[in-house]
């Protein structure tokens, strides 16, 4: 039973190495000396005359090859890829649904009344002819959920509808011999109870907004000729406290978490705990 209201970004870097090699290289060259033989002075005396030859300095060459040193660099490119993957969420905002939707017409008839999200919401009726009315739900595939209203003459009720998982109400078929209205309502529309009593007048939907954690007692009245039959709803059981047959008066124990009653009477009702 439903109850209401019901990336990563992965980032590859591809890292490239950058490496170098550098070679040096160099030719180096030697030199050579040469030097030659010193001439030997002839000297020459004689009785009263002397001759003297110059020396001749020994003549030096040098040759000196200065190193040639070639330099060779290698230089590997690196290219860097960055492959960035993003994922993008898309958000839908739904609007909220809070205004009720008005529906009106006359004699038979199949209306459309799915709400927004197939919310729990209430189904208000009004039919002002003389002769039978009947309104039985239908799911989108046709099939049939319950019978919401079986009156004679005038008549003036509300209803709870999609209570139940796969029970969403997709039409409502209309048995009628005088106008008629269809009000779905949002469920906090619907009569709160609050403190240690609550009381109205034929069909309604009751909410508890402080449920009980456990069970309790409750102390029910009818006043009226027809029937009276109440459903409790928690959220995840149900169960039914009263169905009788004109004025009632008793007290029935009520389920764990009871947070909304579906009370089908036609006179004045109350409920104490």
């Amino acid at each position: 039973m439903q109850w209401w209201n019901r990336r990563s970004r992965n980032q590859k870097i591809g890292i490239g190495v950058v490496a170098a090699l550098i070679v040096v290289g160099g030719i180096a060259g030697g030199g050579q000396d040469d030097e030659g033989p010193a001439e030997t002075p002839e000297t020459t005396i004689a009785a009263s005359e002397s001759t003297s030859a110059d020396t001749l300095a020994p003549e030096t060459t040098t040759t000196t090859a200065a190193p040639e040193t070639t330099t060779s660099t290698t230089t590997t490119s690196t290219t860097t890829t960055t492959t960035t993957t993003t994922t993008t969420t898309t958000t839908t905002t739904i609007p909220e649904w809070s205004e009720p939707i008005v529906l009106t017409g006359s004699g038979d008839d199949v209306v459309d009344t799915e709400v927004p999200q197939n919310d729990i919401a209430i189904a208000a009726f009004t039919h002002s002819g003389s002769g039978n009315f009947a309104v039985v739900s239908y799911d989108a595939d046709g099939d049939r959920i319950d019978l919401l209203v079986n009156e004679v003459g005038a008549y003036e009720g509300r209803r709870p509808i999609n209570l139940l998982i796969g029970e969403e109400v997709a039409f409502m078929e209309i048995s009628a011999n005088g106008s008629w209205t269809i009000e779905l309502q949002p469920i906090f529309y619907a009569t709160q109870f609050v403190g240690s009593s609550v009381s109205g007048t034929g069909a309604d939907v009751v909410v508890d907004p402080d449920p009980p954690s456990g069970a309790s007692r409750l102390t029910i009245t009818h006043d009226g000729e027809s029937n009276v039959a109440i459903w409790v709803y928690s959220a995840d059981d149900r169960d039914l406290l009263v169905n009788e047959i004109g004025d009632y008066s008793g007290t029935v124990l009520s389920i764990p978490g009871a947070i909304l009653y579906d009370i089908e009477a036609d006179g004045e009702w109350t409920m104490s705990r």
